[in-house]
């Protein structure tokens, strides 16, 4: 049974009841994974709709032309995802005693 359904540019992206993420087309399956093979979900801003990259245990499954409101439900179907914080860059302060050339 279908959980949730999302269209993309490379046909629907699919959440399944039996524990399947997939993108189909009308004739074939793009691509599918385990739920318990994700690890993490981000999305890149394009123009104006996102790039999906889900990342798994054998390595990166992208869906393209999301919308960030569809991007919003899927991250609702996998509490457990936390998403990670910006690392915030710390710049080392020069030396008081530094002397410019």
């Amino acid at each position: 049974m279908v959980l949730l359904t999302i269209p993309c540019e490379a046909g629907v992206l699919q959440v399944l009841e039996e524990g399947i993420v997939e993108v189909i087309t009308p004739n074939r399956r793009v691509w599918t994974i385990p739920y318990a093979s994700i690890t993490r979900l981000t999305a890149h801003q394009g123009a104006k709709l996102l790039t999906l990259l889900v990342y798994t245990k054998q390595g990166i499954y992208q869906a393209e032309m999301i919308t960030p409101e569809h991007f919003a439900k899927l991250r609702a179907c996998f509490p457990h995802l936390v998403p990670r914080k910006k690392r915030v860059r710390r710049v080392k302060e020069q030396d008081a005693t530094t002397k410019l050339l």
